[in-house]
C-alpha cells in the first residue's frame, strides 16, 4: 500500500491501517497530529508545535523536558501518510496529506467561528450551533426576534462615547446577528453603523440579501447587501463602510427620547 496517494477529497470511513498510522503522530494535549518539525522529549513522546507553547517546556506525559530532538524517522513517515482534518470532531471528513492538511484547516468550513463582541474583545469561539447559546448566556444585552422583517430598537445614551448593540434574527432556518455601533464624534454629533453577519452552513450567506432602513429626521438612510459570511469580520466590513451608516446630532437623539429604531428586512434568493 502506497500511503500519501490519497487525493484532497473527504472521507467518511479510514481503513485500520491508516488509523493506526494516523495514532503515532497524535498530540496528547490537543489530539490533533503532530508534523513536522516533529519534537519529542528523552523518552520520545510527541506534542504539537502549538501546545509545546502551553506545557512550560515540560513533556505532557512524562514531565521530563521537552528540548530540540527531532523524530527524523516520524517526519519521514508524515509525508507518506494521509491525516485527518482537525476539526474531524465537528464534523469534517477531509483525509489530506501534511502540506494540504495545514493549507485546508485555514478555510475548513467546519473551523470555529468567532464571538461577534469584537468591541468586549470576547475571545470565544466555538463551533455554528453553538454560538446563539454563548450569546444569550455571555452577553446579557442580546435580544431574539424572529421573522425576516423586524425592527430593531436601541436606547443611547448620549454621554457614552461608545456603545453597542446586537440582536439575534432567526427566519429561513437561520440565525443572522445585527450589530449597531455608535460613536461619539463630537459633543454634537452621534455616528452609527450597522450589520448583520450570517451563521449557518458554509456559504449560506450568500444565499441572503438584508436591508437596513433608519428613518431620521433628514429622511431614509439605507444599505442592502449580503450578510457577511460567519467566518469573516463583521469588525472589517464597519471599517470598510460595507454597512449602514448614519449620524444623528445631539439635539436629535434627544428630542427621540435616545430611542433609535432600525427596520431589518432579510430576503432569501433562492
Amino acid at each position: 500500500q502506497q500511503f500519501g496517494a490519497a487525493q484532497s477529497s473527504p472521507a467518511s470511513h479510514n481503513s485500520p491501517q491508516e488509523d493506526d498510522l494516523e495514532s503515532l503522530f497524535e498530540c496528547p494535549v490537543c489530539s490533533d497530529s503532530v508534523v513536522p518539525p516533529i519534537i519529542q522529549c528523552a523518552h520520545g513522546h510527541l506534542v504539537c508545535s502549538e501546545c509545546i507553547k502551553m506545557v512550560a517546556g515540560k513533556c505532557p506525559t512524562c514531565r521530563e523536558p521537552i528540548g530540540n530532538i527531532r523524530n527524523l524517522a516520524l517526519e519521514k513517515l508524515a509525508n507518506k501518510v494521509v491525516f485527518s482534518c482537525k476539526f474531524k470532531p465537528s464534523g469534517c471528513y477531509y483525509r489530506l496529506p501534511v502540506d494540504a492538511k495545514i493549507v485546508h484547516q485555514q478555510s475548513c468550513m467546519f473551523r470555529p467561528v468567532h464571538c461577534p463582541f469584537e468591541i468586549e474583545e470576547c475571545t470565544w469561539q466555538g463551533s455554528v450551533d453553538q454560538i446563539k447559546p454563548h450569546l444569550l448566556g455571555s452577553h446579557q444585552q442580546v435580544t431574539v426576534l424572529e421573522g425576516n422583517e423586524v425592527m430593531l430598537t436601541a436606547k443611547c445614551n448620549s454621554e457614552t462615547s461608545t456603545d453597542q448593540w446586537t440582536w439575534i434574527q432567526e427566519c429561513f432556518g437561520h440565525t443572522f446577528v445585527i450589530i449597531l455601533r455608535m460613536t461619539t464624534m463630537d459633543e454634537d454629533a452621534h455616528y452609527f453603523c450597522s450589520v448583520m453577519q450570517c451563521f449557518g452552513s458554509n456559504g449560506a450567506a450568500s444565499d441572503f440579501a438584508y436591508h437596513l432602513d433608519y428613518h431620521g429626521s433628514g429622511g431614509v438612510d439605507s444599505f442592502e447587501g449580503i450578510p457577511i459570511d460567519m467566518h469573516d469580520s463583521m469588525e472589517i466590513a464597519m471599517e470598510n463602510s460595507d454597512c449602514l451608516e448614519f449620524e444623528i446630532s445631539a439635539d436629535v437623539l434627544q428630542c427621540q427620547g435616545g430611542i433609535v429604531s432600525i427596520k431589518s428586512t432579510i430576503t432569501h434568493l433562492l
